[in-house]
């Protein structure tokens, strides 16, 4: 990630330098330096998993330091880290399915159902987007997969076509948000 940001403001700092500085007019005025200022962005609207905030402009007041005046781009290098909620799961008899939280950086809550042998519905307390998530099991026999964004079902195969059954622990998933 370091690497790329500092690609990123050599790019910035190249381009700026050398497409925005003024010639001398004949009125005897210098050109104005252009001017790179970054800062952390949390979390939000523009990166939502937080990065780095980079202000070009030029340096009209020729002060050195760019003021929020003189800003006249604004572009961030978002953190491309997901969001997570791990959660080991087992399920006996008729219960539904229990979750034991491992990570949750989504801050999600699922509530697990009992649909049928094998069949379980878990309704998510916050609507995901679809396009940005995944979900990822350690079963070969168990499927996972997201039924609306808020909700996920699980599937646990006993070994036969269409063969269904409960009792299992140990399942871990993981839901990743990008």
């Amino acid at each position: 990630m370091k690497k790329k940001i500092n690609s990123i403001l050599i790019l910035l700092l190249f381009f700026a330098v050398f497409s925005s500085c003024k010639k001398e007019d004949e009125g005897g005025n210098g050109g104005l330096n252009s001017l790179i200022r970054t800062s952390a962005e949390l979390a939000g609207s523009n990166c939502p998993g937080g990065g780095l905030k980079v202000e070009i402009g030029l340096d009209e007041n020729r002060n050195g330091a760019l003021d929020n005046a003189e800003v006249n781009t604004t572009s961030y290098i978002c953190n491309n880290s997901p969001k997570t909620y791990v959660a080991s799961i087992a399920q006996s008899g008729t219960n539904p399915p229990v979750s034991t939280v491992i990570n949750n950086s989504l801050n999600l809550t699922i509530a697990w159902s009992r649909l049928s042998d094998g069949h379980y519905k878990g309704i998510l307390n916050q609507n995901l987007d679809l396009a940005k998530s995944i979900i990822l099991s350690n079963y070969i026999d168990v499927y996972c997969k997201f039924q609306s964004s808020n909700e996920i079902s699980l599937d646990n195969a006993c070994g036969g076509v269409n063969s269904y059954c409960d009792d299992f622990s140990g399942l871990n998933i993981e839901i990743r948000v990008y």
